[in-house]
């Protein structure tokens, strides 16, 4: 059973919407797919019609049961289509990591899944892993158990400047597993008709090369209207540009295999008595790529923009063997907006000051009301829809000396949710962590005035 896990610890990068539509879109292909939902949110249950109340038993009641004895899974597995199976997720999923929680407490916590999926493996030729949007003893079950790595990035607002990060806490986490995992990055919420977009996925292919897959997905209404009636675009749009882009994507995967078979995570007493692990029919075949140590190449002088570093495995106490690279994209020409993207991005990525760590810890109150402070980053134009404007967007000012766009509101004490408009397109504030579902099933992001 080929495992991939999805992970990015940014929310709102396409994660849930892309393990839902590529494990619809291989099971449609008549091979046995499963997904697992690692995220306390369960949206993928959501996404695919499950309803939440009937789930009795989700994958964290598995993770902190007997494992010493085989599973078979009609007991928390859900068909929800021919050849798509769902181990859904509860709320509850998130109390297990904690520090005094039942999953924190156990000797083989990091283990646990890698031990389900053992059992799992003889029914299944595929299983994607839907991760939290947190680096936490969830993401490194997914990790470890998993075969390769998907990292969705959007192509908007943000996203180049924290791919880099993104990618050196994804590969600390992996040099604790002490075995290479294959990587790649994936474009999504792709729009071409928006120049940001573009610039942002030429800069990608400069910087990571062959580490980006040559498949995007776009940004299309037709997915956000199938998981609001808890469908794949599979069963929703058959035949959409969704659909197609979702079917180059498998093919993609398919035709690139890891090089290397894992080692596989056993339960810590085997029987003798399991069935066989059988031979996958999509596990034959190589790939040129694997994980690059992004650690180490961070620490280091930053290399000129047109210059594409070599890529090689990640793996505690073993030596790197180093991936052969295709070529990559011509560098752009001095001047273009694909170099001063890249520029920009770089110094974006500096370490802040004290003094802006303090300045973007908003929203919060002011003297005169709230100060929304968001970075400029790549933007041209940034606005704010909300509770608090009926949802009719504001423009924020840009302050060139401070290198943000700011705006404050005038808010009473209480509770209110928004959402930012960069360059015509909606997305989180980066900089507020606290989010919920806003009324259209989307994530807003969420501030509270307090009485004073």
């Amino acid at each position: 059973m080929r495992t991939i896990a999805i992970v990015n610890q940014k929310g709102g990068c396409g994660k849930t919407t892309t393990a839902i539509n590529l494990a619809a879109t291989f099971a449609r292909r008549g091979l046995r797919t499963l997904l697992v939902d690692m995220d306390p949110q369960s949206h993928c249950a959501a996404g695919l019609g499950v309803p939440e109340a009937r789930i009795e038993r989700g994958i964290g009641d598995v993770l902190i049961g007997n494992l010493d004895r085989p599973l078979d899974g009609s007991d928390f597995l859900w068909e929800v289509a021919r050849n798509l199976h769902l181990a859904p997720s509860t709320v509850g999923l998130a109390a297990l990591e904690a520090a005094a929680g039942a999953l924190n407490g156990m000797a083989d916590r990091d283990r646990r899944l890698g031990r389900v999926l053992h059992w799992l493996r003889p029914r299944f030729d595929l299983c994607l892993i839907d991760c939290p949007p947190t680096i936490g003893l969830l993401t490194f079950n997914a990790l470890r158990a998993a075969d390769e790595a998907i990292i969705p990035v959007e192509t908007g607002y943000f996203s180049f400047r924290g791919t880099e990060k993104q990618l050196a806490t994804i590969a600390k986490t992996i040099e604790k597993i002490g075995r290479p995992l294959p990587y790649r990055l994936l474009a999504t919420l792709y729009d071409d008709a928006r120049a940001v977009d573009r610039d942002v996925l030429e800069a990608l292919r400069n910087r990571y090369a062959d580490a980006v897959i040559p498949v995007v997905v776009g940004d299309h209404e037709v997915l956000r209207e199938a998981a609001s009636l808890g469908q794949a675009v599979t069963e929703y749009a058959p035949g959409s540009t969704a659909d197609v882009e979702f079917e180059a994507l498998a093919d993609w995967l398919l035709a690139h295999v890891p090089i290397a078979p894992r080692e596989e995570d056993v339960p810590r007493a085997a029987s003798s008595s399991s069935a066989p692990v059988p031979s996958s029919p999509v596990a034959q075949g190589f790939s040129t790529r694997t994980f690059a140590s992004f650690a180490s190449a961070l620490s280091a002088p930053r290399a000129p923009a047109d210059h594409v570093p070599p890529h090689t495995a990640i793996g505690a106490g073993a030596p790197l063997a180093t991936a052969a690279t295709t070529a990559a994209p011509a560098p752009a020409a001095n001047g273009s907006r694909a170099a001063e993207l890249v520029r920009r991005v770089r110094e974006l990525n500096a370490k802040p000051t004290r003094e802006e760590i303090e300045m973007l810890q908003r929203p919060g109150p002011s003297p005169a009301g709230v100060r929304i402070a968001v970075p400029r980053g790549l933007a041209m134009q940034v606005g704010i829809v909300g509770d608090f404007n009926a949802w009719a967007c504001a423009p924020l000012a840009l302050r060139q000396d401070l290198g943000v766009f700011e705006g404050v509101l005038a808010l009473a004490p209480g509770r209110y949710r928004y959402r930012l408009i960069v360059d015509g397109r909606e997305t989180l504030d980066p900089v507020n962590t606290m989010r919920e579902l806003g009324p259209d099933g989307r994530e807003v992001s969420v501030l509270f005035v307090p009485r004073l």
